[in-house]
C-alpha cells in the first residue's frame, strides 16, 4: 500500500512537471510567433513640427499604400534628426492594428523632392496666390501663407519664387515655399 501510494504521488509530480513544460513551450512559441509578424512601410515624411520640450512630430505618406503615418522623435532609433522628404522604414508589430508602430528607421534612399517656379499673382488676407511660370499641368497655381515661406518672408506681387513639393505616393505634397 505505501508503495502504491509512492507511485501515486510520483506520477502526479511528473504529469505536473510535463504539464509546466508544455506552458512554457507554448508561451516561448506565441513569443516568437509576435516577433515574426514584425511588418515593415516604407514612408516618405511630409512635415515636421519641432517642439520646444525635444519631443518633436512627424508626418509622412506611404508609395504603397493609402495610409498615413504620425509618429514622434521617441519612435526613431536612427540617429539624428529626420527631414522633409526622408525616407524611413516603419516597423509594426501588427500592420492592420493601430498603434502598433514599434520604431522607425531612417533609409539611405535620397529625398523625393521636387521643385516649381511660381510668380506671385495676389495677396489676398494671409494668403498668396502665384502662378507657375513653367506653365506645368500639373501645378498651374499655387496658394501659400507665410507658415509656409522659408528664409525671407517678405514677398510682393511679381515676385519669383520656389515652390518645393514631396513626391510621395500619388501626388506631390507641398510643403514649403522660397523666395528666388
Amino acid at each position: 500500500m505505501k508503495k502504491l501510494i509512492q507511485l501515486i504521488i510520483i506520477a502526479s509530480i511528473l504529469f505536473s512537471l510535463s504539464a509546466c513544460n508544455t506552458k512554457q513551450s507554448e508561451t516561448a512559441h506565441k513569443v516568437t510567433a509576435v516577433q515574426s509578424n514584425e511588418l515593415t512601410q516604407e514612408y516618405t515624411v511630409t512635415k515636421v513640427i519641432d517642439n520646444v520640450e525635444g519631443n518633436d512630430e512627424y508626418f509622412g505618406v506611404s508609395e504603397e499604400s493609402d495610409n498615413n503615418i504620425y509618429f514622434t522623435s521617441d519612435y526613431i532609433q536612427s540617429t539624428g534628426q529626420l527631414h522633409e522628404g526622408d525616407t524611413i522604414e516603419a516597423f509594426f508589430e501588427d500592420i492592420t492594428i493601430d498603434d502598433s508602430l514599434l520604431y522607425v528607421k531612417k533609409t539611405n534612399k535620397p529625398a523625393n523632392i521636387v521643385t516649381e517656379s511660381f510668380k506671385v499673382t495676389s495677396i489676398e488676407g494671409n494668403q498668396y496666390i502665384a502662378t507657375s511660370t513653367t506653365h506645368s499641368a500639373d501645378k498651374p497655381q499655387l496658394i501659400f501663407t507665410m507658415d509656409d515661406i522659408e528664409g525671407n518672408k517678405r514677398i510682393n506681387v511679381n515676385d519669383h519664387v520656389t515652390g518645393y513639393y514631396i513626391e510621395a505616393g500619388k501626388e506631390d505634397i507641398f510643403y514649403k515655399v522660397k523666395r528666388e
